[in-house]
């Protein structure tokens, strides 16, 4: 939540809280149930997978996110894990897509100002660690079915 309102207030990821983060989060990985070296894996999966993805987002969009938001991104992959990360990015990639489309169409925004992205990290990484699994599994029967 800190990273959520300082980032909306002062567009800025604090590293102080990153990298602590990101320790406690692997640290946490070894005690989640189940088998601890699989957690482990499953957390430096996601935090890979993280920095490559919005490492190729902030190359491709160039002034669409920044580095503080490709830190954040590494600590939600390192959080959550493989494959829950892949929730937690499509749904704050949504989330900010929707809000910038209606801030623009309510005028309240213009297309060159600047919507902080950390704020819907943050959010996706919480409803991510709180209800992934049943989005996982509504996905998983949508791809079966379709």
């Amino acid at each position: 939540m800190l990273v959520f309102i300082v980032d909306l207030e002062k567009r800025v990821i604090l590293n102080r809280v990153i990298y602590p983060g990101a320790g406690l989060a692997l640290l946490l990985s070894c005690f989640w149930p189940g088998d601890r070296v699989d957690n482990l894996l499953s957390s430096l999966l996601g935090g890979a997978i993280a920095f490559i993805i919005m490492l190729l987002v902030l190359i491709i969009s160039r002034s669409g996110i920044g580095g503080g938001d490709v830190k954040l991104g590494i600590l939600i992959g390192l959080a959550t894990g493989f494959p829950e990360l892949l929730v937690a990015l499509a749904f704050s990639f949504f989330a900010v897509g929707l809000v910038a489309i209606l801030l623009l169409l309510l005028r309240i925004k213009r297309f060159q100002d600047v919507i902080p992205f950390g704020p819907f990290l943050a959010i996706s990484a919480i409803i991510t660690l709180l209800w992934s699994q049943p989005i996982l599994d509504w996905a998983t029967t949508l791809a079966i079915h379709h």
